[in-house]
């Protein structure tokens, strides 16, 4: 899930842009009492209103990062709570759920409270000029008649003009295929650690788990073939499942590149320019089970090893206040995620090809290890990293910011076909 030092890899995991993805903000001006003669209504009032909404917001999403930090697991219930842990991580899940579903809900009343704000100010734009059309100076001819009644105006139009969301390349979507699918909770689907999952396989082969687990973070050049033949034994006990999420760590300025669908892309980084395809994807990547157990950028950054220092290909630089993440599922054909087996070396990358049955040859630079794991760093153990082949994805793929207090927003999904709708 890596974007280093693929300098090779392509897809949007090698691409990268200019531009930083803005944030939303709410809108600027006053407004009025709108129509004379009728009920007045103050623009004020409903942006004030606005402002309620999204102080509720913030926080519910206070109450997210509570409820996303309570750790349920098996050593923090300890021996007398440990039979109880499947439950909690339940009821943990459900909470989580229903905060998620809470957030949405009170974005969406406060985008529809601002939408009706802009509408009365249109409305009262228009009004005013068709006003400042009118030539009093002429005074009305006078006549036994009766005047005719003045005509209602017409209502002012609903709150963002209606109709299905629509992208910048003016295809539509349903409602219902902008809502969250990927969120990280729905990931979460292990019941153990990667840690715990890596240890167990080895357990079930006949090697030494303690023994085990350094030999992953150790880079293939320096172990011996024999290690190499058990490293490689156990890193294929993990398989990607048709229709299991997959991630990918995607960099800022490519992240913004992506949701605007444009078609070619400059690493501000290297200077390099690339051509960008919405339905394609390549790289790097992890499963999402796996990236589920963190929600900050400096923990990705970390796991996923990420550190360039300071090269400039890293998607998540050091101090960084948000990540991009892309999710979507595995196609069917399975075949095109291979294990991030190699070397740093063409030798040894050889060896490992063979040893590991890799359908590529990667001699490439450090801090890559070779051994199909994501260098952990201090954390003491990675990540199982695949490389997918570079092709088009016939599904829907979603991206999600990931920001330093524990939160996530779903920024854009990728309809197969009508390219990506930017949700900021």
């Amino acid at each position: 899930m890596t974007g280093r030092r693929r300098h090779r890899s392509s897809g949007p995991s090698s691409h990268s842009s200019s531009a930083t993805p803005h944030r939303p903000h709410g809108s600027g001006g006053s407004g009025g009492s709108g129509g004379s003669g009728g009920v007045g209504v103050s623009v004020d009032a409903i942006d004030t209103m606005a402002g309620r909404l999204r102080a509720t917001r913030g926080r519910v999403s206070g109450v997210a990062s509570t409820v996303n930090g309570v750790n349920v697991g098996p050593q923090s219930m300890g021996i007398v709570g440990s039979g109880f842990t499947g439950a909690a991580r339940s009821h943990v899940r459900h909470a989580q759920e229903q905060v998620a579903r809470a957030g949405q809900a009170v974005e969406q009343a406060e985008a529809g409270t601002r939408g009706t704000a802009e509408a009365y100010r249109g409305n009262e734009a228009t009004s005013a000029a068709a006003l400042a059309t009118i030539d009093t100076s002429s005074r009305p001819p006078t006549t036994s008649t009766p005047p005719a009644a003045p005509s209602t105006p017409a209502p002012p139009p609903p709150p963002g003009g209606g109709g299905p969301p629509r992208n910048n390349l003016g295809n539509t979507a349903d409602s219902g295929e902008l809502t969250p699918q990927f969120p990280r909770h729905a990931l979460d689907t292990a019941t153990t650690s990667t840690e715990q999952q890596i240890r167990d396989i080895a357990a079930a082969k006949g090697y030494d788990p303690d023994a085990h687990i350094p030999k992953t973070q150790t880079p293939t050049a320096t172990l011996s073939h024999d290690d190499r033949v058990e490293v490689a034994d156990v890193r294929n006990g993990f398989q990607v499942a048709p229709g299991e999420v997959m991630t990918k760590v995607v960099k800022p300025e490519l992240a913004d590149a992506m949701l605007r669908n444009q078609t070619t892309f400059t690493d501000p980084d290297t200077g390099s320019t690339r051509d960008l395809r919405a339905d394609e994807l390549g790289g790097s990547v992890a499963r999402g089970s796996d990236t589920a157990q963190y929600d900050r950028p400096v923990q990705f950054r970390e796991k996923l090893g990420l550190d360039d220092a300071g090269a400039g290909w890293s998607p998540i630089k050091a101090g960084a206040t948000e990540a991009y993440q892309l999710r979507f599922a595995a196609s069917d054909d399975v075949s095109r995620f291979d294990p991030s087996f190699g070397s740093t070396n063409p030798v040894d990358a050889a060896d490992m090809q063979a040893i590991s049955g890799s359908t590529k040859l990667r001699p490439w630079d450090p801090p890559f290890l070779g051994t199909g794991y994501t260098d952990g760093g201090a954390t003491g153990s990675g990540l199982p990293e695949w490389e997918l082949a570079t092709g088009k994805h016939d599904d829907r793929i979603e991206m999600w910011e990931l920001r330093p207090d524990g939160t996530e927003v779903l920024v854009g999904v990728n309809l197969p076909g009508r390219g990506w709708f930017d949700l900021r």
